[in-house]
């Protein structure tokens, strides 16, 4: 008897609760069907942030997400994880994580890649500190870069590793790393084999020929002589260990 009680208690309150659960979907789906009629929630404004104020046109999000005045998307039928992706895709964007405003906005707060160079063998692209390739106009404001021009069979990283070395080398003034060639910087003749870098120093322009193994003793090495040179000697070829040839 006290068996029977006690299953009856149990299946009545299985019941109850699957009735609960049916009764809070069915209010939720109305709930949520109601929103998606209603106009109120179609996107109509995006919010942008990042590290970079305004870095990018909010068209150009815009165009990426598949928004438009003509066919609006309602919020509660948007997919943020879906729209994340597509930011990502973009080559132009590093990060990104969107949230939505009630009852028509998104939030998307991103940051841009940040080129760190042009590439002399392609035309309008930049590089940034990971490797990463992506045009530069119409989108990111311009900026004087250097060049970097880039070895058919060096790898990514190891040219971006000499970039980093040479570029620090010359950062402060008076000298402005205006190119740096690494087109010939693993050449099968040694007699090609170079690295050839392009500096303002103070008001005179420099091309400095460099060993592909030595070059940062070679840029001390000319640190060491520019005093000496006059400003119509601008070709320092710094190859031969402990030797320098200046022509004009």
């Amino acid at each position: 008897m006290q068996l029977s009680k006690a299953l009856s208690i149990i299946i009545g309150s299985t019941v109850v609760t699957s009735g609960s659960a049916f009764t809070l979907t069915r209010l939720y789906k109305s709930k949520l069907n109601r929103r998606l009629a209603n106009q109120d929630y179609e996107i109509s404004l995006i919010v942008q942030t990042g590290p970079q104020k305004c870095a990018l046109p909010t068209q150009y999000l815009a165009e990426l997400l598949d928004l438009s005045i003509d066919q609006p998307q309602n919020l509660y039928a948007f997919s943020i994880s879906d729209a994340t992706q597509k930011l990502l895709a973009s080559p132009l964007i590093e990060s990104a994580v969107i949230k939505p405003i009630k009852p028509s906005a998104l939030y998307i707060d991103y940051k841009v890649r940040i080129p760190i160079a042009k590439i002399g063998n392609k035309t309008n692209t930049g590089i940034d500190h990971t490797g990463h390739q992506f045009p530069i106009e119409p989108y990111l404001s311009p900026k004087i870069l250097p060049e970097l021009f880039l070895s058919s069979t060096q790898s990514i990283p190891a040219a971006l590793s000499i970039f980093e070395q040479i570029s620090q080398t010359f950062s402060s003034e008076p000298f402005i790393l205006e190119r740096l060639d690494l087109s010939e910087v693993d050449a099968a003749s040694a007699g090609r084999r170079q690295i050839i870098v392009i500096i303002q120093d103070d008001s005179n322009h420099r091309i400095l020929r460099l060993s592909s193994e030595r070059y940062i003793q070679d840029i001390s090495n000319y640190f060491s002589l520019r005093k000496t040179l006059s400003a119509n000697e601008s070709i320092i070829d710094m190859r031969l260990s402990d030797t320098a040839f200046i022509s004009n």
